[in-house]
């Protein structure tokens, strides 16, 4: 099987294009900090060797791709492990103002 790049008799093989990624840890009793966008649940997984699971959340706004992971810091529990992975195509949702920024948009 030919490596990512190479061609692969008359098709030539796409590496996909890694989006950013940043992240940071908080000292928080609670897992989902208030980011100012609004995020929809779609997954969750067991982490080895820690007793809390990594939770997958998409940003709700229409064509914005952006993707996060919590998780907690298997040495210390009170510290939340925040991931995001992409840009966000639009401005951070305010309450008052969600049904303009379209952030409760069904996907």
């Amino acid at each position: 099987m030919p490596a990512a790049g190479e061609k692969a008799g008359n098709m030539k093989v796409r590496k996909k294009k890694r989006e950013p990624r940043f992240c940071f840890q908080t000292r928080s009793d609670i897992d989902v900090l208030d980011d100012g966008y609004k995020w929809r649940k779609y997954g969750q997984k067991v982490v080895k060797n820690s007793l809390h699971p990594r939770s997958y959340y998409r940003c709700t706004h229409t064509n914005c791709r952006v993707k996060k992971k919590i998780e907690r810091l298997s040495e210390d529990c009170r510290m939340v492990i925040t991931t995001y992975e992409g840009r966000h195509t639009h401005t951070p949702c305010n309450d008052l103002d969600s049904t303009k920024h379209e952030c409760f948009h069904s996907l």
